[in-house]
């Protein structure tokens, strides 16, 4: 008898956080040699999909932006029908639905639900994508679990109709071995982008998409240069640029005090070189920039939004969402505190992320999962 299958359907496979999460869940698990994983993709591979494909995962592209879904259902069914699984996860909205999918065609499976944002506002939402998340919350009923990564997540989504006896929180887990405070990593980043050893540097680590802030990033920065005109600021994201078109208006007036870099793989480079990390974010599930930063020890400042103050505790700032004022008032009190207190700062947030948000953690909750067995 061969190994329990278990399916992952994501909606994509691009380097958000959401897909980044599930990579590391698969890497960790993929070494136990317990279950056989395969993993489809509504979108294109991707590059976490390549990833994944190197772990020695088989991953199935359904390409539905560019073929149509007669073309590729059958497939798909035929794909699942053939695999026999134990369990089927689906991975953000659309990949719960063609779980669902999935599911009727393999009753005895189990059905998990991953949601992987908060909910702040349905009427903020794409038309489609509001379709998708009431689907989610009538089909929730069906399933064995619904899993988030924030409690507020969990608040949200039941109020607008999801099942309450269904839903499980997890919070995603960070990898404190790969992710910890460097001085050559320190060093190196400020030398190859020529930012002073002395210098402030506030960065934002997310890809470009209106809900992230940057724009209030940006404004803040503008405000905080007339009290601190030495701080250095750094974006860095897929889809971000110097000429951005939505942003280069903005980023012309702070441009001496300012790098922006696009897609980067070395995000332990990144948060070593910095001194700040910013969420500014209008809507979050479990926001892994945070996490990521203070894994490195680094100060952090969030908005009030999904799992930021869950995951801060009390160890950093928090911001409305949409106040570049408030925003530029957090870093500049940060700004003013002692060197040894700041530093101190950092190494709270670091044991925080391995007091409450280890990678042992996020990977033995759902080993737990694969390993429940269907009533």
């Amino acid at each position: 008898m061969g190994l329990p299958n278990i399916i992952f359907i994501s909606s994509g496979l691009n380097n958000g956080g959401a897909e980044l999460a599930l990579e590391r869940l698969l890497k960790a698990n993929i070494k136990k040699k317990a279950f056989r994983f395969v993993v489809f993709s509504l979108d294109a591979v991707g590059p976490v999909g390549e990833r994944i494909r190197e772990m020695g995962i088989k991953v199935i592209a359904l390409n539905l932006r560019k073929h149509s879904p007669l073309l590729t259902l059958p497939r798909f069914f035929f794909e699942i029908i053939k695999l026999h699984p134990t369990q089927i996860h689906g991975w953000m909205y659309h990949g719960n639905l063609f779980a669902f999918l999935a599911w009727i065609l393999q009753p005895k499976s189990q059905l998990v639900f991953n949601i992987r944002q908060a909910l702040h506002s349905l009427n903020q939402e794409k038309v489609t994508t509001r379709v998708a998340i009431l689907l989610n919350a009538l089909l929730s009923r069906v399933c064995d679990l619904v899993i988030h990564n924030s409690k507020l997540g969990i608040r949200h989504h039941e109020k607008v109709g999801f099942c309450p006896g269904k839903s499980l929180y997890i919070p995603n887990g960070f990898d404190l071995a790969k992710l910890s405070p460097s001085k050559a990593k320190r060093d190196s980043f400020r030398s190859r982008h020529k930012i002073p050893r002395q210098a402030r540097v506030i960065t934002i680590l997310a890809r470009y998409d209106p809900i992230k802030g940057h724009d209030v990033y940006l404004e803040g920065a503008k405000i905080l240069l007339q009290e601190k005109p030495e701080v250095i600021f750094l974006m860095a994201g897929e889809g971000l640029s110097p000429d951005h078109p939505k942003l280069s208006g903005l980023i012309s007036q702070i441009a001496s005090n300012l790098i922006v870099l696009g897609h980067q793989d070395d995000i332990s480079s990144i948060l070593n070189g910095s001194d700040i990390l910013t969420v500014c974010s209008h809507s979050e599930g479990f926001p892994n920039a945070l996490g990521e930063a203070m894994s490195v020890g680094l100060v952090c400042v969030a908005t009030e939004v999904g799992g930021g103050s869950q995951i801060l505790g009390d160890c950093g700032r928090l911001t409305p969402p949409d106040e570049p004022a408030s925003l530029a008032q957090c870093w500049l009190e940060l700004l003013s505190i002692p060197e040894s207190e700041f530093r101190k700062n950092g190494l709270k947030a670091r044991q925080r992320i391995k007091d409450c948000f280890s990678a042992d953690k996020f990977v033995d909750s759902y080993l737990r999962i694969f390993l429940a067995r269907k009533s």
